[in-house]
């Protein structure tokens, strides 16, 4: 069984692919551009049934820990980007460093006093 994965690391399809470049998926306007060569969720009859709630997920999770922390290389010592043999790519161990960003932190306790707050706005 091949490994659809690869394709991203041609250099045809995606120039210096070991390079971190959002740009590669931006247009002009700096809006997404779809590529149909990039297919991280697989495709035909293989292809991952979660991929919309996963990209969801994937959006909402990223966001929150963006807004509240920031990421730096443990000892600046960047993770290697070498692609381990097999199904699946696997990164390699790496450790980096969690700053937080500010002083609120997202908790169970603080999404239900925020929906109270928003009911209590909406009652009045």
């Amino acid at each position: 069984m091949p490994q659809i994965g690869v394709i991203h690391f041609n250099e045809e399809n995606f120039p210096n692919a070991e390079e971190f470049n959002p740009e590669r998926f931006l247009n002009e306007n700096g809006e997404y551009k779809p590529n149909k060569k990039f297919i991280p969720f697989g495709m035909g009859k293989r292809a991952c049934l979660g991929e919309s709630l996963a990209r969801m997920e994937l959006f909402l999770i990223f966001v929150s820990l963006l807004q509240n922390f920031s990421f730096f290389p443990f000892n600046d010592i960047l993770p290697s980007l070498e692609r381990s043999p097999g199904m699946t790519n696997v990164p390699k161990e790496y450790k980096c460093e969690i700053r937080q960003r500010r002083n609120f932190i997202v908790t169970d306790e603080t999404i239900s006093d925020a929906f109270q707050k928003s009911e209590e706005k909406q009652k009045l």
